[in-house]
């Protein structure tokens, strides 16, 4: 048996009771650490679930799977992840992977920022194209499919929600203030008036987690400010009177 758990938005008390029935039936226990901060650290995670936990890395899920595969054939693996496991791609590989040998899989679902993201007012119904603004580690070139897709979203009235990329395995974290400027970087390289500095963006810093922080303004007067990680932006359509007002009532003063 293959179990796949998530540990929910940001602190180990958000799993579900349904997560610690099948981490409780597991002989084995894998932490997927790579993929968003966390509050809660390895050993409370650990302490918490009365377990031992195997930590994986990347490459242990990408290039290695075939271990974790020929371990749940013969016993109860669990694979815990941050957030609902199956937003990232590897879990539903390693989970049709695993059904093609023939090893049951169960899934204990969490909250995760696409879900709770709503909290701060906007319609789920306006959400259009996802993306990650990425480190500049990471690319050689600026990402046309990334403004495309803020771009389509601009002109059917869509909230575009951002992403901030992470690597944990090498400790680079994107900050919310270059997140912005490289957005406008975005605008001067394509120039297609689809971004300015004075575009309306909501921000959500350490969603989920005791010392939250909502902020509404526009991309100019937020983009020096210093905002705690982990951070999503949000490029906001043209707001619902509901959907201004709930923002209103929760953002903080810039």
């Amino acid at each position: 048996m293959l179990y796949f758990v998530g540990l929910g938005l940001a602190n180990i008390k958000d799993i579900s009771i349904r997560g610690l029935e099948y981490i409780k039936n597991s002989e084995i226990v894998f932490l997927e650490s790579y993929t968003n901060l966390f509050e809660s650290s390895i050993e409370e995670i650990k302490n918490f679930i009365q377990k031992d936990l195997i930590v994986l890395k990347r490459k242990d899920i990408e290039e290695n799977y075939e271990k974790i595969l020929e371990l749940a054939k013969e016993k109860n693996v669990c694979i815990l992840t941050y957030g609902e496991p199956f937003f990232a791609t590897t879990h539903i590989f390693l989970k049709n992977e695993a059904l093609k040998r023939g090893i049951k899989v169960k899934v204990a679902h969490s909250s995760s920022v696409f879900s709770s993201i709503f909290s701060i007012g906007i319609s789920s119904y306006k959400v259009g194209k996802i993306i990650t603004i990425p480190l500049k580690s990471k690319i050689t070139e600026m990402p046309k499919s990334l403004y495309d897709a803020i771009k389509f979203n601009k002109q059917n009235n869509l909230h575009t929600i951002c992403l901030l990329d992470i690597d944990l395995e090498n400790n680079e974290f994107l900050e919310v203030s270059d997140a912005l400027k490289f957005l406008l970087e975005l605008e001067n390289n394509f120039k297609e008036n689809v971004l300015s500095e004075n575009d309306l963006i909501a921000i959500v810093s350490r969603l989920g987690y005791e010392d939250e922080k909502v902020y509404f303004d526009s991309i100019k007067n937020l983009m020096y400010k210093k905002i705690s990680l982990p951070a999503v932006i949000i490029l906001l359509a043209k707001l619902s009177t509901i959907e201004k007002e709930s923002l209103e009532l929760i953002a903080e003063k810039v």
